[in-house]
C-alpha cells in the first residue's frame, strides 16, 4: 500500500496495533533497517498467552 495515500484499511490497522507496536519500537530499533519489533510482540503475546488460556479452558470445562 502506498503510504503516501490515505487509506481506512490502513488507518483501522494502525489504530489497533500502535498502542503494543510503539513500545516494542523503542525497546528494539530497527537493526540494518530491519524492523524486528513485530517478532517482539508476536513472542510476549505467546508467552502471556500460555499461562492464561489453560485457566480459562479448565473454567468453561472445553476439553481443547
Amino acid at each position: 500500500m502506498n503510504p503516501g495515500t490515505y487509506n481506512p484499511g490502513v488507518a483501522l490497522l494502525s489504530r489497533l496495533t500502535d498502542p503494543i507496536m510503539r513500545p516494542a519500537q523503542r525497546a528494539l530499533p530497527p537493526i540494518s533497517g530491519i524492523d524486528l519489533s513485530p517478532m517482539l510482540v508476536m513472542i510476549g503475546l505467546v508467552l502471556l498467552q500460555m499461562p492464561l488460556v489453560p485457566p480459562l479452558k479448565w473454567l468453561t470445562g472445553s476439553p481443547f
